[in-house]
C-alpha cells in the first residue's frame, strides 16, 4: 500500500546539561498512528544532526530500532527535531 510524504510530525524536546555532544533528547508523534521516542540531537563536527534511536547487536555493534526509509522522510523528520530544538 503506497502513501504519500504528508505526515504531521510532533515533536518534543529535552534539552541535556553537562554533555559533551548529546545535546537534547527528541520524541516524535508521526499523525496519529506512531510514537518514537529517544532521538538524539547531536552536536557534531558539521552541526547538529539526529541520531536514531538504536539497540546493541549480538556482535556488539548498534543498530537504528527506527529509521526513516526514504530521503524526504529522512530530510522531513531531522528537520522538524532540529527546528523545535532550535
Amino acid at each position: 500500500m503506497k502513501h504519500n510524504n504528508n505526515f504531521e510530525l510532533d515533536v518534543r524536546v529535552t534539552p541535556v546539561k553537562n554533555s559533551a555532544n548529546v545535546k537534547a533528547y527528541a520524541s516524535v508523534n508521526i499523525g496519529s498512528a506512531f510514537a518514537v521516542k529517544n532521538l538524539r540531537i547531536i552536536g557534531g563536527n558539521k552541526g547538529l544532526f539526529v541520531a536514531m534511536p538504536s539497540v546493541k547487536n549480538h556482535k556488539g555493534e548498534y543498530d537504528d530500532i527506527f529509521f526513516p526509509i526514504s530521503k524526504e522522510s529522512r530530510a522531513a523528520l531531522n528537520n522538524a527535531v532540529i527546528s523545535a530544538y532550535e
